[in-house]
């Protein structure tokens, strides 16, 4: 089970999530996004196929070349420089290099060398679907209809696209009492990083002076806390552990008492002292 946990975690990350962008965020640039396979990687410029046009003007079966000297040229001098080896497949963020010609079209990498990103080996299904439901997104002009279609996301089966919902919630702080029936089921998502994405939105929430006493769900705190103290991941239960201090009432300070004592991991029990301290409950 745990290697399975394993693969999941990295198909649901991903190389452009470990680079600071989730999904939805690193493909609202490209005007072209593909799956192409590597036919030949000699030179600057090596030949590609399009397999999948998720994205643009390229059609399948189109061979085309991908100019990596710009990518390489323009990289900040901490990166290695791309290769895109013969034989293997990526999904591309591009855009048409008005410089190509007809028969061999040559398209730039969006994001230089964070523009190119190796199909996994598992789960490839989950992320083209995910990448497909971002693209859709991204052609959402109304505002308030774009966050609606986010809210209805939050039922989906797909982990990356349930954990870049979150996390979307979270960062622009759109989080709302009327969406924790749909949040709270999420912290029992077999995915580490959703039960982690759906705590930590729940605490803001409650941070934000959102779900007050006067609306707030006892079910959720007993999530929360059972989330904090149980859970196998310790993300989740450092989550959990924050969601759980911004909580209404006074139960909160004796549940991170626990915590900072019994929880066997450091990271844990630091983050529950903190907590404890900043309330003034040391």
């Amino acid at each position: 089970v745990g290697s399975e946990m394993c693969i999941r975690d990295r198909i649901a990350s991903g190389a452009a999530f470990a680079r600071g962008w989730n999904y939805y965020e690193w493909t609202a640039v490209a005007p072209d996004v593909v799956v192409a396979k590597v036919l030949g990687e000699e030179g600057r410029s090596p030949i590609a196929v399009a397999e999948q046009v998720l994205k643009g003007g390229l059609q399948p079966g189109q061979e085309f070349l991908v100019d990596l000297r710009d990518a390489n040229r323009n990289r900040l001098s901490h990166r290695a420089k791309l290769r895109l080896l013969h034989g293997q497949r990526y999904l591309l963020l591009l855009e048409p290099d008005p410089n190509g010609d007809r028969k061999w079209p040559r398209y730039d990498l969006v994001r230089g060398v964070d523009g190119a990103e190796e199909m996994p080996a598992e789960g490839e299904e989950a992320l083209l679907d995910a990448v497909r439901t971002f693209l859709i997104l991204h052609r959402i002009e109304d505002h308030d209809r774009l966050w609606d279609r986010h809210s209805e996301l939050l039922e989906s089966v797909n982990p990356i696209v349930l954990r870049t919902i979150l996390e979307q919630y979270t960062k622009f702080r759109r989080g709302l009492p009327e969406l924790i029936p749909s949040i709270l089921p999420l912290t029992a998502h077999p995915a580490p990083d959703v039960r982690t994405g759906a705590a930590t939105l729940i605490g803001q929430i409650y941070q934000d002076g959102l779900g007050g006493s006067e609306q707030h769900d006892p079910g959720v705190e007993g999530e929360m806390i059972a989330l904090a103290r149980r859970d196998p991941d310790v993300d989740v239960r450092v989550a959990a552990t924050i969601a759980v201090a911004r909580l209404p009432g006074d139960g909160s300070a004796r549940v991170l008492r626990l915590i900072s004592e019994e929880d066997p991991d450091q990271l844990v029990r630091y983050t529950a002292q903190k907590l404890l301290l900043e309330a003034g409950n040391n």
